[in-house]
């Protein structure tokens, strides 16, 4: 089979490889991959800005359909279609786990990063770890549910999104659109989405058309004065760091009300300065999202499947395996909104040769 392995620590080392097709082992199954998107963590690791364990199949937010079942798996059949949460490894029994995080347990290994993801014709993955996908979601729309988790976990479970709340969302990348559909689906009473030049065309559009009340170009107007006015002068009861930008780190201490919450989800893969002494002067409650919790999945799934969160539209960009640089490349130059890799079209390519 196919696949796109990060070969060895540092910048580069990415491959289309010829693997062997893995087989599942106890309680695994083995999925036909039908859809990955591809995030900016990717990006990172293709330039040697995010540590990963090498050599590994690169690729965490993606679909499938059941095609083994390992020895001891129940509940689940061949032709089932799922998609995979990225929690494996937690050990389960130090405090972190027993008190309800094994998201953040310190041996915790996330697929695309730390074990081998899904970029790749066929992957194996604990049947412990599957979602069923509903009937009325496609593959390519499944294939967003991890980062709309990622958002579920940032937004209502750390940022404890309250109805009627005026909300600031730092970042129109799929982050932060998700977290526009997923504060007006929990009742935001207006929402702000920041952004800067490059996303005007698209980005900031689409961003309307999910539901952001105002829009604002940080580089032709003032944020902090735009805040202002949305919140009649008292700041943002919610701001979402959602682009890992040092400047909107900044930008968001001093937008946030005062006693007020900063959900920060955006990974900068760089040091960030505060303001420390405002946060403090200000009572700032920040707060970290990492990963996802089983929740965050199972409100994914459903939000999508409503139609209360449309992840259709944000899909902009479909590449072959073995345009995997591309789609890479696609994502990091913002000329794609959502890109998701379909091995199938790879192996169409193939058999066409």
């Amino acid at each position: 089979m196919k696949a796109v392995v990060k070969t060895r620590a540092g910048k580069g080392n990415i491959a289309l490889k010829e693997l062997a097709i893995p087989s599942p082992a106890s309680g695994e199954v083995m999925i036909s991959v039908k859809a990955v998107g591809v995030c900016g963590t990717d990006v990172h690791i293709l330039h040697g800005t995010y540590a990963t364990t090498t050599p590994l199949v690169i690729g965490h937010e993606f679909s499938g359909e059941i095609v083994k079942l390992g020895a001891g798996v129940a509940r689940w059949a061949v032709g089932d279609r799922v998609v995979v949460e990225n929690t494996y490894g937690a050990c389960g029994a130090c405090a972190v786990c027993r008190t309800g995080n094994p998201h953040v347990c310190p041996e915790k290994r996330a697929y695309g990063t730390d074990s081998n993801g899904a970029m790749a014709d066929f992957a194996c993955f604990p049947a412990a770890a599957l979602h069923r996908i509903p009937v009325n979601v496609s593959y390519e729309e499944a294939a967003v549910v991890e980062p709309l988790a990622v958002v579920n976990r940032g937004v209502l479970e750390r940022g404890d999104m309250r109805s009627e709340a005026n909300v600031v969302v730092l970042g129109p990348g799929p982050i932060g659109l998700l977290a526009v559909q997923v504060c007006k689906a929990a009742g935001a009473n207006r929402v702000l989405l920041a952004g800067t030049g490059k996303d005007a065309e698209v980005r900031l559009p689409l961003g309307s058309k999910f539901g952001a009340d105002r829009i604002v170009n940080v580089e032709r107007e003032d944020l902090s004065a735009a805040v202002k006015e949305m919140t009649a002068g008292e700041g943002a009861d919610l701001v979402v760091e959602a682009s890992g930008s040092p400047r909107a780190a900044q930008d968001a201490i001093h937008i946030a009300g005062r006693g007020k919450i900063v959900a920060v989800i955006g990974l900068a893969c760089r040091p960030v300065s505060l303001n420390w002494d405002l946060a403090v002067f200000k009572e700032i409650d920040l707060r970290f999202a990492k990963s996802s919790t089983y929740m965050s999945w199972r409100r994914a799934l459903t939000m999508i499947s409503s139609g209360r969160v449309n992840v259709k539209d944000m899909i902009t960009h479909r590449f072959a395996l073995h345009e995997w640089r591309k789609a890479l490349m696609a994502v990091e130059t913002g000329q794609a909104v959502k890109a998701v890799i379909i091995p199938s079209l790879g192996r169409s390519v193939e058999s066409s040769a």
